[in-house]
């Protein structure tokens, strides 16, 4: 299961570089505001998610390839991630060959064609990402017991917080480096490109292989799949997604503001990226505790239930997101503790409603459901992105306000966590020991 699900790593390696370094690289090296930052990074990877995951599941679930449904996605969705990488590490590099002039102090006006560049890098990093990440995840829940599926899904999320811990910590020893947005964006794309490689061998998946009174699937019948699949979602989906969607629309402000925090509120205006340096090592630690989660939540799952464990740890990160919007001031413990905390969380909500959702509906049906679901998180980035902004305007960038707002979101997905409905349990835990995790 851990080479089966190695291609998340690269998945959340992307992710970690663009939530860590493009902030600073776009608002330090290009002059581009905070509030312009937060529209920017939620609208890029959250509108190419809701165009691509959907139509990418629904194609993956009847993929007729010798080489399975899910891994041809995989593979050409990581290969053109990298490019979309490369391109963000050298726009800097293209706009001074544009005759562009880089000081340590940048207007955004001096700067179209390295903005440009890095922008059209961060669309095609973030749509092929998304090409990679439904497929992926889909294919974990093609290779995995019914009953051991809360087990999968909290192993990916495992992974996938270790390839977060290594792309927070990485970046933030090479920050004092000459270059260290290039350095970091270069040598991330390598990384991507080989954790795709475990998926490819260890996901032996069998050939998709069309039933007898089967047609063939169109263009225009993915589309009909995927309306379909929204407008006869069964109620039962319908509330993991929207649970899903408001645990997303809490969490984003912390993800897009949380080196800003470091930067601006708990370290302002001291010198050599120190704040960025510490936020980075910030995010490593909410990393290694969403993977020290990850080991520990299935045993608590089979003790208190899923419902139960959804409900406290976003009860928990609701109590640290209006901490950090409460406090007058924060020292650094206090940011270091208010902002890895909901890490508990994160994993919970990365593991929990995938597992149930694959209990939910069938194999045949897998990929396109999980890019339903992934599409409530797209969609809730963007609206986030959209409230925080004009509150970032208001309040001066103060990105407290836009991770206070997310605390309000919190409430309500702890409210809504009631009413999940969760398969039972007793039936799941007398199989256990008597399958395998892959079969």
């Amino acid at each position: 299961m851990f080479c089966v699900s190695f291609s998340l790593a690269g998945v959340q390696f992307v992710y970690s570089s663009q939530f860590s370094i493009s902030g600073p690289l776009f608002q330090q090296k290009f002059g581009i505001s905070q509030s312009a930052i937060n529209i920017i990074l939620s609208t890029a990877g959250p509108i190419s998610g809701f165009l691509v995951q959907p139509i990418v599941g629904a194609i993956s679930d009847r993929y007729t390839s010798p080489r399975g449904r899910r891994r041809p996605f995989i593979f050409w969705g990581t290969i053109c991630t990298v490019i979309g990488m490369i391109i963000i590490g050298l726009s800097v590099k293209i706009g001074e060959a544009l005759g562009e002039k880089f000081s340590t102090v940048n207007h955004y006006a001096d700067h179209y064609a390295s903005i440009t560049f890095a922008i059209f890098g961060l669309w095609v990093m973030n749509l092929f990402n998304n090409v990679t990440q439904g497929p992926a995840r889909a294919l974990v829940n093609d290779l995995t017991e019914e009953d051991k599926k809360q087990l999968a899904n909290a192993t990916t999320a495992g992974v996938m917080s270790v390839a977060a811990v290594a792309g927070n910590l990485i970046g933030a020893s090479l920050l004092h480096s000459a270059n260290p947005y290039q350095i970091i964006f270069l040598m991330a794309s390598g990384v991507v490109f080989v954790s795709m490689i475990p998926t490819l061998i260890a996901g032996k998946e069998k050939p998709y292989v069309r039933e007898m009174d089967e047609e063939k699937q169109s263009f225009v019948g993915v589309f009909k799949q995927i309306f379909n699949a929204f407008r006869n979602i069964e109620f039962s989906m319908a509330k993991v997604v929207f649970i899903y969607f408001l645990s997303w629309l809490a969490y984003t402000p912390l993800m897009v503001n949380q080196i800003d925090l470091f930067n601006k509120i708990v370290y302002p205006g001291v010198p050599n990226n120190w704040g960025t340096y510490m936020g980075m090592y910030g995010l490593a630690l909410f990393s290694t505790i969403a993977f020290n989660f990850s080991l520990i939540s299935p045993y608590i799952i089979d003790k208190i239930g899923p419902k139960m464990t959804y409900i406290i740890t976003q009860l928990i990160a609701t109590g640290c997101y209006i901490a950090i919007w409460a406090l007058p001031t924060i020292s650094p413990w206090q940011a270091l503790l208010f902002t890895s905390i909901p890490a508990w969380n994160f994993t919970a909500f990365n593991s929990i409603p995938f597992a149930i959702t694959s209990q939910i509906v069938g194999p045949k049906q897998s990929g396109l459901y999980m890019g339903v679901l992934n599409s409530a998180s797209v969609i809730a980035q963007t609206l986030s992105g959209a409230i925080s902004a004009p509150v970032l305007s208001a309040r001066g960038d103060d990105v407290r306000w836009a991770i206070g707002v997310g605390g309000v979101f919190s409430v309500l997905a702890v409210i809504a966590a009631f009413f999940l409905e969760t398969p039972k349990r007793d039936s799941l835990l007398e199989q256990r020991n008597s399958h395998p995790i892959l079969n």
